[in-house]
């Protein structure tokens, strides 16, 4: 038993011995995570093992701030981190570390939420963030940063909305903010300059261009630069109002029962034969045709009101 005792002894002091690195702190360090790691603070190791490097010292100064750490601080944190061990110093006493700020002010801000507002609605243009409410100036990391935003679920619907916002250094997360703000996504809208009926074709005449707050209107508002081309109105509109999404529909180019021309290809001959539409066709639609002496049906797209070509 004191044999195996004294084998035991001599193990441990072994392992003991082993436990040993040889530091060399650097004079200064700049830091831009909120953790502090061995690694930040030397200059070079030598017998640690590799992973030391990596090992967490505790917090990092205060963003904006600086301190001076000691070999005795230093050394102290080590052993409450990996227990025991031998720690042969070289070079300078101490090290400075800073951790360089800047401070993020309301525009800043403001500037951020429009350009993630246009890539999540897919528009470069007509975003304006009128206000975030209760802002107050914060610090976050000198140097390269990245702003993630995660978007209440509602915000395309309504004119005020809230976001969590993540700055990155680093690919680190560094600091986490929640706002409410207050936005507008301004489109080309148009308004009928005149009361219109239901079967009357949409004419630049009878409706004017407007630059309208989608979230101030309601869902289905049609938002374009041009009026939709050979359209009617499906319903009544009166002078006034907004030009809605269903409000319209193609313009019916040949109808149910019409006589057309059916152009297709032959053997590389063009042929041309006649049909009767069997169903309402707008132009670029495909409708079906039949032969009127075969009876036999056929696919074709409109052309215009005599014409269609088969799809073949």
């Amino acid at each position: 038993m004191i044999k195996l005792r004294s084998i035991i002894g001599c193990l441990i002091l072994t392992v003991e011995a082993t436990l040993g690195m040889q530091l060399e702190l650097k004079s200064d360090a700049t830091l831009t995570t909120s953790e502090m790691t061995l690694g930040d603070l030397i200059q070079s190791m030598e017998d640690g093992r590799q992973d030391y490097w990596n090992l967490s010292l505790g917090l990092s100064p205060a963003l904006g701030t600086e301190r001076v750490y000691s070999r005795d601080l230093i050394e102290r944190a080590i052993r409450n981190r990996i227990g025991k061990t031998e720690i042969t110093w070289n070079g300078t006493q101490s090290v400075r570390v800073s951790r360089p700020a800047r401070t993020v002010l309301e525009s800043e801000i403001k500037s951020v939420i429009m350009q993630q507002l246009a890539v999540l609605i897919g528009e470069k243009q007509g975003v304006i963030v009128h206000e975030v409410p209760g802002f107050s100036p914060f610090m976050i990391p000198a140097g390269e940063i990245e702003f993630q935003m995660d978007f209440a679920s509602s915000t395309n619907q309504s004119s005020w909305s809230s976001v969590v916002m993540r700055v990155m250094s680093k690919g680190d997360s560094v600091l986490t903010k929640s706002f409410r703000f207050r936005w507008s996504w301004m489109k080309t809208a148009w308004i009928a300059t005149q009361n219109k009926a239901a079967g009357d074709l949409l004419g630049m005449s009878d409706f004017k261009s407007v630059t309208l707050d989608l979230l101030q209107q309601p869902p289905g508002v049609f938002t374009a630069t041009m009026l939709p081309s050979e359209s009617t109105l499906g319903r009544n509109i009166a002078a006034g109002k907004a030009l809605m999404m269903n409000d319209f529909k193609p313009r019916v180019v040949v109808k149910k029962g019409s006589s057309v021309f059916v152009h297709y290809q032959v053997s590389g001959v063009s042929v041309s034969m006649q049909g009767v539409a069997l169903e309402d066709g707008a132009r670029g639609n495909m409708i079906n045709i039949q032969n009127p002496s075969s009876r036999k049906r056929m696919l074709a797209r409109v052309v215009d009101e005599s014409n269609t070509i088969y799809a073949n």
